[in-house]
């Protein structure tokens, strides 16, 4: 009896590169997970709140990679969250941009779970944890009194919506480095303990 065979990983060709074995099995998997629907609300959302059109229309990573546009989602949102971004059309500077957006996210509220590594976005790795984390910046935004511009479609205004996460800040003390114990005078040593 013959079987049909169910493992297409010959050769995937992902984001421009041919892939096999595992690695065309894992990119297959998140291919699987990624909602084209929801990309395209977001895309809507973002040109709502900028009151503009985002480039290229057709692919909301691309349009996002270079973290500018994530600048001024986030500033849209809370103006003035973040004071300065880099312009220039260098990989650094695109990963800065994007380290900047995901700091404001966190100083508003945005879960520590529904944030995102930089990699995630800059190099296609994991696309739906960008989506989720601007899912979650609309719900936060939805809850904000100062915000009162577009929603998402799933996001409403209203008492039930989330609340910020509160932050608190921690002080540590720096540690106590003693290398030589016994080296230390009897008074010293009791401070120590």
């Amino acid at each position: 009896m013959a079987q049909a065979v169910v493992n297409r990983t010959g050769g995937v060709e992902v984001n421009g590169r041919l892939l096999f074995g595992m690695d065309a099995e894992l990119a297959l998997k998140q291919e699987a997970k990624y909602d084209h629907a929801l990309e395209r609300s977001i895309h809507r959302w973002i040109e709502q709140v900028l009151g503009n059109p985002i480039e290229p229309s057709d692919d909301l990573p691309e349009a996002l990679k270079s973290g500018v546009v994530l600048v001024k989602l986030v500033n849209a949102i809370q103006p003035g969250i973040i004071k300065s971004y880099n312009k220039r059309d260098i990989p650094l500077m695109h990963m800065e941009n994007i380290k900047l957006y995901l700091e404001a996210c966190w100083k508003l509220g945005v879960p520590s779970a529904e944030l995102f590594v930089s990699s995630d976005l800059y190099q296609r790795r994991g696309l739906p944890q960008v989506l989720q984390n601007l899912s979650s910046l609309s719900r936060l935004a939805a809850s904000l009194a100062s915000y009162s511009g577009p929603l998402l479609d799933s996001s409403k205004k209203s008492a039930a919506a989330s609340k910020p996460v509160k932050h608190w800040e921690l002080n540590f003390e720096a540690p106590k480095l003693v290398t030589d114990m016994e080296g230390a005078g009897g008074e010293e040593a009791q401070r120590l303990r």
